[in-house]
C-alpha cells in the first residue's frame, strides 16, 4: 500500500510556487521506492550533487527535470499534476485523476463496454489507478480485508498479500509465479529502472514467496493469458486474464498505463458477473 502524504497539499488552483513542497515530496517518493540519492541520480541521469540540491530546496527544477524525476519514481499521475502546479507550471492532468486526458475517453469506453466483466487500468508499478464496476465487485468479494482496497493498492499486493485475494486463490502458486515472472522479466528488460527492481524485492518479501520463487522448475515461456480461479464459501469464479500495454509515441504518459482484462472461463462465472450488475442497481 502507498504511504500517505506527510505534508499538506498545495492549495487548489494555486499557480504560483509553493516553496519547499517539491523537495519534501521528492524525498518522500525516493524513500518510498527504496532508493538512495545515488541510485535515483543514476536512473534519472543527473548528478547526486544536483539531486541533493533539489531535495534541500537549494535548486529549483525545470519542468523537464520535474517530469523526468517523477517518471523514474513512477509517482501517480494525479500527484504529478499537483507537484507541477506547486512549482508554477501548468497542470497536465485533470485534478485528482491519474489517467492522462488523451486516454480518458477511450478508457471509459473500454471499461463500460467490458462491464459486467472486470477490467483494471494499471500504472508501470502495477498500481491500480482505475477499475470498472465489475473489477470493484470482484476484488472486494474475494478480499479477506476489503477495507484495504479503499487505499491505494497494486496488483502485486492483491495477489500476494494474505489480507487480500491470496486466501481465496485456488491456483495461488501458479498465479504468484506468473506475477513474479512478469516482474523479473520487467527488471531484465529495463535494468536501469530501480523502481522495477524494488517492486520485485517487495513481492519476494511476502510470506513464502521467496521460497516459492526459488523452487520453480518450469522455464517454458508463459502463455498469453493467465488463469484466475477463486473460491470463497462455496462461491466459485474462473477467469482468463490478459494484460495489454498502451503505446503512443506522441503521448509518453501512455507508456505508464496497462489494461488488465478479465474474461469468464465458464458459463457460471459469466452468470455471476451478470448477477453482480443486478445487485448493484
Amino acid at each position: 500500500m502507498a504511504e500517505p502524504a506527510r505534508t499538506p497539499l498545495p492549495p487548489e488552483g494555486r499557480v504560483d510556487r509553493f516553496p519547499g513542497w517539491f523537495a519534501d515530496r521528492l524525498r518522500h517518493w525516493r524513500r518510498l521506492r527504496g532508493l538512495s540519492q545515488e541510485g535515483l541520480g543514476w536512473a534519472a541521469e543527473i548528478s547526486t550533487r544536483h539531486l541533493s540540491f533539489l531535495e534541500s530546496g537549494r535548486s529549483r527544477p525545470s519542468e523537464e527535470m520535474l517530469m523526468r524525476l517523477l517518471s523514474v519514481l513512477d509517482v501517480p499521475l494525479s500527484e504529478r499534476n499537483r507537484i507541477l502546479v506547486a512549482e508554477g507550471h501548468q497542470a497536465r492532468y485533470p485534478a485528482g485523476d491519474p489517467v492522462p486526458t488523451p486516454a480518458e475517453s477511450a478508457l471509459r469506453l473500454m471499461m463500460d463496454h467490458h462491464d459486467p466483466f472486470p477490467l483494471a487500468v494499471l500504472s508501470a508499478s502495477s498500481m491500480v489507478v482505475r477499475t470498472n464496476r465489475g473489477a470493484k465487485w470482484l476484488f472486494r468479494t474475494f478480499s479477506l480485508e476489503p477495507a484495504l482496497l479503499d487505499e491505494d493498492f497494486d496488483m502485486v499486493a492483491l495477489v500476494l498479500d494474505p489480507r487480500l485475494t491470496r486466501t481465496f486463490l485456488v491456483n495461488f502458486e501458479e498465479l504468484a509465479l506468473r506475477v513474479l515472472e512478469r516482474l523479473h522479466l520487467g527488471s531484465l528488460e529495463r535494468p536501469q529502472d530501480p523502481v522495477r527492481r524494488q517492486i520485485l524485492a517487495r513481492a519476494l518479501a511476502y510470506p513464502g514467496i521467496a521460497e516459492l520463487w526459488g523452487q520453480r522448475t518450469n522455464t517454458d515461456p508463459p502463455a498469453p493469458a493467465t488463469r484466475l480461479h477463486l473460491l470463497r464459501d462455496g462461491f466459485e469464479v474462473c477467469f482468463e486474464t490478459l494484460l495489454t500495454s498502451l503505446s503512443e509515441p506522441l503521448q509518453p504518459a501512455f507508456r505508464d498505463l496497462f489494461i488488465e482484462s478479465y474474461f469468464p472461463a465458464d458459463e457460471a462465472t459469466r452468470a455471476a458477473c451478470r448477477r453482480s450488475t443486478l445487485e448493484r442497481t
